[in-house]
């Protein structure tokens, strides 16, 4: 949790890191963290994440969030599922307003979509 939230606020400092790496278990604290940092983030284009656990509903809105408004990344990976359609449903919404990102990776999982979530 430490160490997560301290990279967020390095997210949030350094001008110079184009692209941010991180594998293994995150808590949801740090992940919200570390995807508002991307909010701000102007230099980083690449960003992968692969986690061990399921992200909850607020990891994703955050990452969302983060998507609509960053102006730089290019490349989004995720590697962990989510534990809703809530969070995709708002990632696929932000996508309509983020003109930068060329390439995006996110599983799906076993998550079935309703057709209420994707109206």
């Amino acid at each position: 949790k430490v160490a997560g939230l301290a990279f967020a606020r390095a997210l949030l400092a350094n001008l110079t890191l184009r692209s941010f790496s991180v594998r293994g278990e995150v808590s949801e604290e740090a992940f919200v963290a570390m995807a508002s940092a991307l909010e701000s983030n102007a230099t980083l284009t690449s960003c992968e994440i692969e986690l061990l656990d399921d992200l909850t509903d607020a990891a994703g809105l955050a990452l969302a969030r983060a998507m609509r408004a960053n102006a730089t990344l290019r490349s989004l990976r995720m590697g962990a599922y989510f534990a809703s359609e809530v969070a995709l449903v708002a990632m696929a919404n932000a996508l309509e307003s983020n003109y930068t990102l060329t390439s995006l990776s996110l599983p799906l999982g076993e998550i079935e979509f309703t057709e209420a979530a994707v109206l």
